[in-house]
């Protein structure tokens, strides 16, 4: 989900330069998956697999909670009865 995100984000914001973006969207994918099996192998090797997955869920956490805070609030509005954005407007 969080890749959906930021390749909806790209498209929106960074207009002028969109290829550049999704260019580093999926070096960070590439390198996630090719990081992701040894982190986990180590990680289960040391605490076993119930407390690799609690690991694992709290750097999820994390990840939902740096989202929140940090992706701008203009992405999160509705169209009822608000009016538009002047930024958003822009970009249409």
């Amino acid at each position: 989900m969080l890749q959906i995100t930021c390749y909806t984000i790209i498209c929106q914001v960074f207009l002028d330069d969109i290829m550049l973006y999704i260019r580093y969207l999926e070096i960070a994918v590439g390198v996630g998956l090719g990081l992701g099996p040894c982190l986990g192998s180590i990680v289960d090797s040391q605490v076993g697999y119930a407390n690799t997955m609690y690991f694992f869920a709290l750097c999820n956490g994390l990840n939902f909670v740096v989202c929140f805070f940090f992706i701008p609030s203009v992405f999160n509005k509705s169209d009822a009865g608000q009016e538009e954005d002047p930024e958003i407007a822009r970009i249409k």
